[in-house]
């Protein structure tokens, strides 16, 4: 999962960016399953102004049973009535494809043959690219065309997505200013397919 503040705007054209990550945290999961990676990381402009603050937990699941710290528990509380908004959207065949060109490298979005190693169908795509879809509808919905009031943007990656997928965003408002999500398959309701996103938090002014 991933914890982004926002600290700024970005406002220029064109600059170099530079991200500083530290590792925070070493966390076991217990053997046989893994443990969690706390980095958190902070951009800043050319200026050294710092634009925001991103909190990443990473699963190494061959390097659990070492004894250590047990992770802190993270609880975000979702509201128990139907969203207040939904809204469906259809991933592209070639989303994949397109989000790569950000510098993400990594076979799992691209190599059928990794793909079919690893038990999926077929290359799944990047959940970066999955969350910005969230984030694009929230902007839409809330506070449309000022993409600069978002402060925060929470969530734990619960399950693959694959291009040609239909999704569903679900949004609540809990508050002045902050919203709860989920991302789930079209038809999660009569499946009980697991979300792709879920325990959501966006903030914003």
């Amino acid at each position: 999962g991933f914890d982004i503040r926002f600290e700024q705007p970005i406002t220029k054209m064109s600059d170099r960016l530079e991200t500083r990550v530290v590792l925070q945290g070493l966390f076991d999961r217990g053997e046989g399953r893994g443990l969690l990676a706390q980095h958190v990381g902070r951009t800043y402009d050319s200026d050294g102004n710092l634009l925001f603050t991103n909190e990443s937990w990473d699963c190494l699941i061959y390097d659990g049973g070492w004894g250590g710290p047990k992770a802190p528990k993270d609880l975000v509380e979702m509201p128990e009535r139907p969203a207040d908004i939904e809204v469906t959207e259809r991933i592209p065949e070639n989303q994949a494809l397109i989000y790569r060109l950000s510098g993400d490298w990594h076979p799992q979005h691209i190599d059928w043959e990794y793909a079919k190693e690893n038990g999926q169908p077929r290359p799944i795509l990047h959940a970066i690219s999955y969350a910005g879809m969230v984030m694009r509808h929230a902007i839409a919905q809330y506070f449309p065309g000022e993409p600069e009031r978002i402060t925060r943007f929470k969530t734990r990656i619960t399950s693959p997505v694959l291009p040609g997928q239909v999704l569903k965003t679900q949004l609540w408002q809990v508050g002045s200013g902050e919203l709860r999500f989920r991302l789930v398959d079209e038809d999660a309701e009569t499946t009980g397919a697991k979300p792709h996103l879920n325990w959501g938090i966006i903030e914003y002014k």
